[in-house]
């Protein structure tokens, strides 16, 4: 079993869960986050175990103007990955968004099956990015 409840300061979530999202500078999240009540659209939730003890987080931006979030994280405990929780986390979520009135969800990552779990599916837009500091124009 376990609890999602949405907390206000990320420096309640345990600093190997935060390690293990690649390309996060773990002192700037915890600094930019731990203040979540401030930002209006930012959620930040806590994944507890039958102990209360955090095992994951979650963490996601509502964007009002289409009705969707975007997932910026999910991380969860090893000894959690394979255990069922990924779709008990969709249902939390699908959840979180109806109540919001909200209808699409957007997720960024490198390893999609994880994510293709909860029913998210690949889409046929494609991703641009531009790194400033390396001459993008």
């Amino acid at each position: 079993m376990m609890e999602l409840i949405k907390i206000h300061d990320a420096r309640l979530i345990p600093r190997e869960l935060v390690e293990q999202v690649p390309h996060m500078e773990v002192e700037e999240f915890y600094t930019h986050m731990q203040e979540t009540w401030k930002h209006l659209y930012d959620f930040l939730y806590a994944i507890l175990d039958e102990k209360r003890c955090i095992k994951g987080f979650i963490w996601y931006q509502v964007n009002v103007m289409n009705k969707s979030i975007f997932i910026n994280t999910i991380s969860i405990c090893d000894e959690w990955k394979n255990q069922g929780k990924v779709e008990e986390i969709a249902e939390f979520i699908k959840k979180d968004m109806l109540q919001m009135g909200l209808t699409k969800v957007f997720f960024l990552t490198d390893k999609p099956s994880f994510y293709e779990k909860m029913g998210l599916v690949k889409t046929k837009e494609v991703l641009l990015i531009g790194d400033f500091e390396n001459g993008f124009k």
